[in-house]
């Protein structure tokens, strides 16, 4: 009788678990990660915010250049990548603490949304008061001010380049599209050149693609001739579902691509 009532309440946990469209690959590999933001530290929410907005101005270009995005990125977006990678780096699953503690894999620093360099005319008469401040920095120009305080950013160095012309470092408090910002800044006069600060080689990257319940992670380590574009790559894939403040379900989807070399895997 025992026997026969707990084939009975085997067989009504499975029609739930179909009615419900769960699986048991679900059970098995979804494990939900909570975050704990106190074992955050300074660097790795930094490290993890530029993350989030670089993958978040990704998935909205769709093709579009990125000055022609706004320079803000939508809160919705760039908090659910946010938090969906924390949930992935605080996970217990091994791969993830590979990706994380022992390979450090963040998103290829383009797009940038940190810093920009500014190339200017010396004879620019908005800049008179860059070059008698050595901290503090500022300008006379409407334009450039302007952006500095509806951004959040900030004039952190400024230099002479040679006889003819200067530069400023300007830097963002927090994550923004500094592609965007940059096309602004080149409406005011006597502006000569940004520089991106972008490498000029290949490297690892992060990638995110949307799913009906969340994300899909793909952590890249690249190699094998990057200064001339990489030939290949090894990827560790996680998808992250059920995103909120206080963590996610994550799933470990498994690694593909090229086996690393050994010097890699010390």
């Amino acid at each position: 009788m025992l026997k026969k009532n707990l084939h009975i309440i085997f067989y009504f946990v499975i029609i739930i678990l179909m009615i419900t469209n769960y699986s048991f690959k679900d059970i098995k590999d979804s494990t939900f990660s909570y975050i704990n933001y106190q074992n955050i530290n300074k660097a790795e929410k930094k490290a993890f915010l530029r993350d989030a907005t670089r993958l978040s101005l990704r998935h909205i270009a769709k093709g579009t250049p990125f000055e022609d995005l706004q320079p803000n990125i939508p809160t919705e977006i760039k908090d659910e990548l946010y938090q969906a990678l924390l949930a992935i780096q605080q996970s217990e699953i091994s791969e993830a603490q590979l990706v994380n503690s022992k390979y450090k894999l963040h998103t290829f620093p383009n797009p940038q949304v940190d810093r920009i360099q500014v190339k200017y005319k010396n004879t620019a008469t908005w800049s008179k008061p860059l070059k008698i401040s050595d901290k503090d920095f500022t300008t006379d120009s409407e334009i450039i001010n302007q952006i500095c305080t509806d951004y959040n950013l900030k004039i952190s160095q400024n230099e002479i380049w040679n006889d003819d012309y200067s530069f400023f470092i300007l830097e963002a408090k927090e994550p923004v599209n500094m592609s965007s910002i940059a096309k602004m800044i080149k409406t005011e006069e006597d502006i000569e050149d940004i520089n991106f600060f972008l490498p000029n080689f290949d490297g690892n990257d992060l990638e995110a693609i949307k799913t009906a319940n969340g994300w899909i992670f793909n952590f890249m380590i690249k190699f094998d001739a990057c200064f001339t574009g990489c030939k290949k790559k090894r990827v560790w894939s996680f998808e992250a579902k059920n995103i909120k403040k206080e963590g996610a379900n994550i799933i470990y989807l498994g690694v593909s691509g090229d086996e690393l070399p050994a010097w890699m895997k010390k």
